[in-house]
């Protein structure tokens, strides 16, 4: 339902009602049509006569046409099947790809959280392993360069969590767009697009 959102999908939606209306137009000119039609005007000889009741004149009837056989008629409705057809086809692609997107934005976004969390549990163990390299540093049981690796590990492991939570926040916008975006659980627009509105497994 999220994705129906997608410009690409209505767009190819409308095409596919306007194609599927044509073939009832072009079928309806094999049908006999009924009007009704009306005229109403003035005629005198004399100009200064055109105000008297007897120079009005009008018509009214109804006027009924029937088709013959003619086989442009035929040919116009079999392409305007064939141009629904058409219509169906694209529709049909621009969903699959849609959803497509969607999948790939979706195993994105969730495949990184799971990573940010193994990079957030390494980083801990990283700065428990400095704790205690400082600890024998003062003891006297290991030299300063072990404490400077242990440093040195925690800092990369940092820079990997907060490279995590950036791509995490990129592949939740692009999660956004593959889903149409600005939409929220009451269909208002999201306050903080840090934060999915709808959990993107839910839209999975």
């Amino acid at each position: 339902e999220l994705a129906h959102r997608r410009p690409d999908i209505r767009r190819a939606e409308a095409q596919l009602h306007a194609a599927t209306a044509n073939i009832g137009v072009a079928t309806a000119d094999l049908y006999p049509k009924l009007q009704m039609t009306g005229s109403f005007g003035l005629q005198a000889l004399r100009f200064n006569k055109l105000g008297d009741w007897g120079s009005k004149f009008y018509n009214f009837g109804p006027s009924l046409s029937i088709p013959v056989f003619n086989g442009t008629t035929y040919a116009n409705i079999d392409v305007q099947e064939v141009r629904q057809k058409e219509a169906a086809l694209e529709y049909k692609t621009t969903v699959l790809s849609a959803l497509h997107d969607v999948e790939n934005s979706v195993s994105s976004y969730e495949a990184e959280q799971v990573r940010l969390k193994a990079l957030e549990r390494a980083a801990t163990a990283n700065e428990h392993s400095l704790s205690l390299a400082q600890q024998r540093y003062r003891a006297g049981l290991s030299s300063f360069l072990d404490v400077l690796d242990a440093e040195r590990r925690l800092y990369a492991s940092q820079t990997e969590v907060a490279r995590s939570s950036v791509t995490i926040r990129t592949n939740l916008v692009a999660l956004y767009k593959a889903l149409g975006g600005g939409w929220n659980a009451d269909g208002s627009a999201p306050a903080d697009a840090a934060q999915p509105a709808v959990q993107p497994v839910a839209a999975k």
